[in-house]
Order: C-alpha cells, then structure tokens, then sequence
C-alpha cells in the first residue's frame, strides 16, 4: 500500500509538470518560470470540469487551463545562473586527532562484571 501511495504521488506529480511543460512551451517560456503550487491549483479547480463535460469541450477546456498555468501574476522571475566549481577540500582537518593522554579513565585491566559491581 505504501508503494502504491508513493507511485500514485509521482504520478501526480508528474502529470502537474507535464501540463506545465506543454503550457510553457507553448507561450516559449522556460518551464522554470511556472510556479508548481499554481499549477496545483489550477488543475485541481480544472479535474472536475473534466468529468462534466462534453468529450467535444475537453479541448477547449485544455486550452483554457494551460492559459491559466501561465497567467503573468503567477509567473516566478527568471533563475540566475547557478553553478558550483569543483574545489578541493582541506587535507588536514581543522583540529588534531585524539591521543591517548586526552582519554579519560582507562579500563584496559579490568573486566565488564567487575564494573558493574
């Protein structure tokens, strides 16, 4: 049941980002301009129409909620470009290892049983 949740949540999802792709495309906007929780938004006030009408509206109906997806007071600015160069780390960490002289007490000698009494 749990996989089937989860394949059931992609599914969605995907099927909110392909109507956002085919919407985008084809105003010729970059698909990242659209917001996602918009688009939720929108297709959930849109999944009900679907069933009610007749299967030679439907068209018309996609149309109209494509249009929707790309409404201009819903678009996200454009993304800065963004890229993170391959750098090397420190070799040598920031503080020493641990010696033996900043462990506590030592129990090398002694057994578990004894311990606990």
């Amino acid at each position: 049941m749990v996989y089937q949740e989860l394949y059931g949540l992609l599914l969605a999802h995907y099927a909110v980002r392909s109507w956002m792709f085919q919407s985008a495309t084809e105003q010729g906007l970059d698909p990242d301009r659209l917001s996602f929780t918009h688009g939720l938004h929108v297709l959930q006030l849109a999944t009900p129409l679907f069933t009610i009408l007749a299967p030679a509206e439907v068209p018309a109906l996609c149309q109209q909620v494509r249009r929707d997806l790309r409404e201009p007071a819903s678009l996200l600015p454009p993304r800065r470009l963004r890229f993170y160069p391959r750098v090397l780390t420190r070799a040598f960490p920031t503080f020493l290892r641990k010696q033996l002289w900043h462990h506590g007490l030592h129990f090398t000698h002694t057994s578990f049983q004894q311990l606990l009494i």
